[in-house]
């Protein structure tokens, strides 16, 4: 490198991420964080894992880039140069200190005073990695990333990278991804396809007006939600089972439940959903450490005359189409909806992930079936134009299915998101039996 801190601008999906509402500020990208079990071999140590962080902070960029204010509205992101494999020119250049912190018995998370710290100091990178208490016989790592920089997508490429530093070190150059996300951004075929996925979104916008389709303003400030949460096999198991050869079908699927649990809750039947685009499926995304998280619109609705498979069918077209028009620079959609008179945004938020590896994984092993209210409030997704009043969340990893259900509780109520979650549990059993099952028999079942 030829300085020692290089300047970016933010790509589109950190964009999206810092854009609120309510927008977040440099000191906020810890405000949220991404924390997964990091499993090390029993002879590794405390120094072999700060050797190994040290390493992969040198050859991911993500992991040392600092937001920094350039405008009212902007920002930018500063990485600075480190020491790399072969380089003669490091004299100058900061040594890279990662964080390895021991936990406390029974303490499995960063602290909120070092949440504050981390927030705080530019100097620690953007990575935690949470050794277990000394002498605990089977004591998992945890490695915590910030939401800013690393989706749940990065974070498995970045354990996975781990496991390998400490197991057979490297001295790879460093990672050029985010520099190639960039220039594709900045080029003229990067912005032709933010202008269709403009257009798309305007499009969805009208149509949603047209059809006078429940919408939500944008909230100017932070709100509290409600939820619940729980985790088990039963569905990851019946969507690989049923779909094994298809994420975009297995996400279809759910969709399509849930447009029929939201006919049988809300009475409407058309509905406006955004959705949350964060799985990768090219060898370079699964192996990129980074934030790569895209958002689009859909309309749909179940048809009581449709049988779920011919559902499952359409809503695959429809998701396909909403992803395939989901990269854009935030700020230029905003600017757009905004000169269009389309201030509404949907109301419904459905996001779906998976492990990269959910294939290869067993079912040995595995907790049991779990629904519990989670007594704690939850902060609503802040995403691009809006905060949605009601919002599904699947997570698929190792075989088991967690779900987040999360509403506001001025327009739904808690009986809404548990009735949602016993009507998939009474639903996925029957259309396992019968996969053309009528939605008017579906309908039935709440």
């Amino acid at each position: 490198m030829t300085s020692q801190t290089e300047v970016l601008p933010l790509t589109w999906a950190q964009q999206a991420w810092m854009a609120g509402p309510p927008p977040l500020d440099t000191d906020d990208v810890w405000r949220h964080a991404v924390s997964v079990p990091l499993r090390l071999p029993p002879e590794v140590g405390k120094k072999d894992v700060e050797e190994a962080a040290a390493r992969l902070i040198r050859r991911f960029p993500t992991l040392r880039a600092r937001f920094v204010r350039s405008g009212p509205d902007e920002f930018r992101q500063e990485i600075p140069a480190v020491p790399q494999p072969d380089s003669a020119d490091t004299a100058e250049l900061p040594a890279v200190e990662p964080l390895v912190v021991t936990m406390s018995s029974g303490d499995d998370h960063l602290s909120e005073e070092r949440i504050g710290e981390m927030r705080q100091h530019r100097d620690i990178p953007n990575m935690a990695v949470l050794l277990p208490p000394p002498r605990t016989p089977g004591g998992r790592a945890v490695l915590t990333v910030p939401h800013a920089f690393v989706d749940a997508g990065g974070a498995a490429a970045l354990t996975a990278a781990f496991h390998e530093e400490v197991t057979t070190p490297s001295r790879g150059p460093e990672d050029r991804t985010l520099h190639h996300i960039v220039e594709f951004e900045r080029s003229e075929p990067g912005r032709r396809i933010s202008r269709s996925a403009i257009d798309h979104l305007l499009s969805t916008a009208r149509t949603a007006d047209e059809l006078n389709l429940t919408g939500s303003s944008v909230p100017q400030g932070r709100q509290d939600g409600f939820g619940i949460k729980g985790s088990g096999r039963w569905l990851a198991a019946t969507l690989m089972s049923m779909w094994p050869g298809s994420r975009t079908s297995r996400a279809a699927a759910l969709l399509a439940l849930n447009l029929i649990a939201y006919r049988l809750l809300f009475g409407d039947e058309k509905f406006w959903v955004a959705l949350r685009t964060a799985n990768r499926s090219t060898p370079g995304e699964l192996s990129f450490v980074g934030l790569t998280t895209r958002f689009g619109w859909l309309i749909d609705g179940a048809e009581p005359g449709m049988d779920f498979h011919r559902l499952v069918r359409r809503v695959s077209a429809s998701l396909m189409e909403s992803t395939a028009h989901s990269r854009y620079k935030p700020s230029a959609a905003t600017r757009a909806l905004t000169e269009a008179g389309l201030t509404r945004c949907p109301t419904y938020y459905f996001n779906y992930w998976e492990a990269p590896d959910i294939r290869q994984t067993g079912q040995e092993n595995l907790p049991g079936d779990s629904w519990e209210l989670d007594p704690s409030l939850f902060e609503h997704h802040r995403m691009p134009f809006g905060i949605y009043e009601f919002e599904f969340n699947c997570y698929i990893e190792k075989g088991i299915a967690t779900l987040v259900v999360k509403y506001d509780g001025d327009c739904y109520s808690r009986e809404d998101a548990e009735r949602l979650v016993s009507f998939l549990k009474t639903a996925i059993p029957v259309i396992k039996k019968d996969p053309r099952v009528r939605v008017a028999d579906l309908l039935e079942l709440g």
